[in-house]
């Protein structure tokens, strides 16, 4: 995160997917693709909490020079391996790893929500579904999955998918990547099982 001043005020203007928010990511997406100006003054006031016509008035060569430190955004290179366990506002999550273990009721939410039109702006409620508190934990030096999360509860998946809105996108990110596959390969197991 490098600090720039403006008109006496200082922002914070990001380098990494570790330092933008899921909320930030998803305002992004809503930006409509007008002149790629317009779009570069949209992204850096969502990234730094500017109003446009603060980023309007950055002098250009300054203006420039910002646009290539958020350049990180435009190479989505997510990891293949979910972060597994992390803290969040004094809680540890953990991260749901085995499809076997799935309920209907993850399986069900997570696929609808993300195979909706609009799924990126579901992305909170996805990953409120895949991370949950953990409520025991063995030991992860001989396995890092050796840790159980709290049982699926569809009535608490709005108010854990409103506090991962502020979750930062590297993790989201390397979530992703293994989530789809999860579902692909779900999916490709449950073909060949029909109601008789």
């Amino acid at each position: 995160m490098i600090k720039i001043e403006h008109d006496g005020t200082v922002f914070n203007v990001p380098t990494s997917w570790k330092e933008v928010t899921l909320e930030q990511f998803q305002q992004i997406e809503d930006i409509e693709l007008a002149e790629s100006l317009d779009k570069d003054v949209a992204f850096l006031s969502v990234l730094t909490g500017m109003t446009s016509v603060q980023v309007r008035n950055i002098p250009a060569i300054e203006f420039d020079s910002l646009k290539v430190i958020y350049d990180f955004m435009r190479n989505v290179a997510p990891s293949n391996t979910p972060k597994l366990l992390f803290t969040f506002e004094g809680i540890e999550y953990g991260f749901r790893n085995d499809v076997t273990k799935m309920s209907t009721g993850e399986y069900i939410d997570c696929d609808t929500l993300a195979s909706s039109e609009n799924s990126i702006q579901q992305l909170h409620l996805i990953m409120a579904i895949m991370y949950r508190p953990v409520i025991e934990k063995g030991d992860l030096n001989k396995d890092p999955t050796d840790y159980v999360i709290e049982k699926y509860n569809s009535d608490s998946l709005e108010k854990r998918g409103k506090i991962f809105k502020k979750m930062t996108l590297d993790i989201v990110l390397s979530a992703m990547v293994f989530s789809q596959a999860l579902v692909q390969t779900s999916q490709e197991c449950f073909q060949g099982f029909s109601v008789k």
